[in-house]
């Protein structure tokens, strides 16, 4: 749970770090590149935290997987 919460941290970060060199480039393409090749470094990063957290509540036995009920009982 802690390193889940510093990664979502260092995720808030990165976002602010590429808005921040897009906002920045005033024209310049190969910062505004930068910027968005940030941006999606730090989504692809999110995707990664999310699947670590699920597997590992999975694998520990705290996440249980259901079937799909389209009825309730």
């Amino acid at each position: 749970m802690g390193l889940s919460a510093v990664g979502f941290a260092l995720f808030g970060l990165a976002i602010l770090w590429g808005a921040a060199k897009i906002i920045a480039a005033g024209g310049d393409t190969t910062l505004a590149e930068e910027g968005e090749n940030v941006l999606k470094n730090a989504v692809i990063g999110l995707i990664l935290i999310a699947i670590a957290t699920t597997l590992s509540g999975i694998l520990s036995g705290n996440v249980t997987i259901e079937p799909l009920r389209i009825i309730p009982p």
